[in-house]
C-alpha cells in the first residue's frame, strides 16, 4: 500500500514531498490541487518524507508539538482529503523564525538584504537544507556561492559534520583526481599518500565549485562516485564507501558544454536533483545599504556612508557583485576617505 507524506511549510508556501523508494527525489508543489495533480501523474510509486529527511531546525521546533508533516497511507484517504478536507485541519506550523534559522547556521545570518530577490534565495536555501539531495548553485563571480553551501550545510541534518569546498578550475587532471579521490603511496612521483575530499567529508557536505571546469575522464570517475557511492584512492584498486551531501556551482552554461560535447549530460542530472540560482547585485540593488552597513561592521571600521554615495553605488553595474562591492566599500573607507564619512568621491570600482 502506498504512503504518501506531505511536509507543508506556510512561510514558503509549499508542500513538499518525496518517493519513499528514492528519498533524494524532491518535488514540489504550490497548492492541495497542484498536489493533486502530481499525485495524478505518480500515483503508482510510493511517496514518503519521514523525520529523517527534516534537518535540525524543523526538528527542533517541532519538538513537543504537533508534527509538520501529515501521513496518509493510501491514495483514497489523500484524495479524500484533497477533494473534501478541511485544509486548516492540516495545514501546520511555519518552519522556524529567522532568530532561530541565524542561531543554527552564522552563515545563513550573514546573507543580508530585504530585496524580494535575496528573500527568495533564503527561503530556497532553507527549504532545501532539509533535504539531503545534490543542489547546483548557479551564479556568476561574486554573488556568494560558497556562503550558500555553507548555509546549507548548516541548516542540514549534517551539520555536525564536516563541511569542505574546493574550486576545481586551474588545476591539472592529476591535481584534481588527488584532491577528490586521495592518494596511495608511490601512485605516482612525488604523490604525498592521503584521504581525498570524499572521504574526509563522509557523513558531511562537499562543494564543488566550478565543476563546468573538470576534465572528460574526471566526470566519468566522479559519475562512478556519485551513483555507486565508493571512492579509490589514486594507485588503489580498493573501493571505499562514502556518503556525502553534494553541492556544486558554476557559472558556466552547462547546457551549451553538452551541446558541445565537453560536459556529460548524465552527470549533469546526477548533481542537479536542484538548482539555485543565486542573483547577481544588478538585480538587487536596494540591498546596497545594508549591504554596506554589514561590510562596515564585519570589517570594523568605524565610518558611515552618505546617502549620496548610496546613490552613485547604486547606479553601477557591479560586474563583480557583491565581492566587488565589499573591496569598493573597504579601499572607499581605509584609502579614499578622509573624514567620518564615505562620499561620492570615494566611490572607486
Amino acid at each position: 500500500m502506498a504512503r504518501f507524506v506531505i511536509l507543508f511549510a506556510n512561510r514558503i508556501d509549499e508542500l513538499v514531498f518525496a518517493r519513499e523508494n528514492s528519498p533524494k527525489t524532491v518535488r514540489f508543489a504550490s497548492t492541495l490541487p497542484a498536489f493533486a495533480n502530481l499525485v495524478q501523474k505518480f500515483h503508482d510509486e510510493p511517496l514518503l518524507v519521514s523525520e529523517k529527511c527534516l534537518s535540525p531546525a524543523f526538528i527542533e521546533f517541532t519538538k513537543d508539538k504537533s508534527l509538520l508533516y501529515s501521513v496518509y497511507k493510501n491514495l483514497d484517504e489523500l484524495k479524500d482529503l484533497l477533494l473534501h478536507g478541511d485544509e486548516q485541519k492540516v495545514m501546520p506550523l511555519t518552519i522556524p523564525n529567522e532568530d532561530i534559522l541565524c542561531q543554527q547556521s552564522p552563515t545563513y545570518a550573514s546573507i543580508v538584504g530585504s530585496s524580494p530577490a535575496i528573500q527568495k534565495l533564503k527561503a530556497d536555501i532553507v527549504k532545501i537544507a532539509a533535504f539531503d539531495v545534490s543542489v547546483l548553485l548557479l551564479g556568476e563571480t561574486g554573488t556568494g556561492k560558497s556562503t550558500v553551501a555553507r548555509a546549507i550545510h548548516e541548516l542540514s541534518p549534517r551539520r555536525d559534520k564536516n563541511f569542505k569546498n574546493e574550486v576545481l578550475s586551474n588545476m591539472n587532471e592529476t591535481l584534481v583526481e588527488s584532491k577528490l579521490f586521495g592518494v596511495t603511496a608511490g601512485a605516482f612521483t612525488g604523490a604525498i599518500p592521503g584521504k581525498g575530499l570524499f572521504e574526509e567529508t563522509d557523513k558531511g557536505t562537499l562543494f564543488l565549485d566550478e565543476i563546468g571546469e573538470i576534465s572528460p575522464n574526471v566526470q566519468t570517475k566522479l559519475l562512478k562516485v556519485l551513483g555507486e557511492g565508493l571512492v579509490s584512492r589514486i594507485g588503489s584498486n580498493k573501493e571505499i564507501s562514502v556518503d556525502n551531501r553534494m553541492i556544486f556551482a558554476t557559472n558556466a552554461n552547462l547546457e551549451q558544454k553538452i551541446r558541445l560535447g565537453t560536459f556529460r549530460e548524465d552527470l549533469f542530472y546526477r548533481i542537479n536533483d536542484v538548482t539555485i540560482k543565486i542573483p547577481p547585485l544588478r538585480d538587487r540593488l536596494t540591498d546596497i545599504p545594508e549591504l554596506c552597513e554589514e561590510f562596515l561592521r564585519r570589517n570594523k571600521i568605524a565610518k558611515k556612508i552618505s546617502p549620496s554615495a548610496i546613490q552613485v553605488m547604486q547606479t553601477l553595474s557591479w560586474k563583480g557583485n557583491v565581492r566587488q562591492l565589499e573591496k569598493c566599500i573597504q579601499k572607499a573607507a581605509l584609502i579614499y576617505s578622509e573624514g567620518d564619512t564615505i562620499e561620492p568621491k570615494d566611490i572607486i570600482v
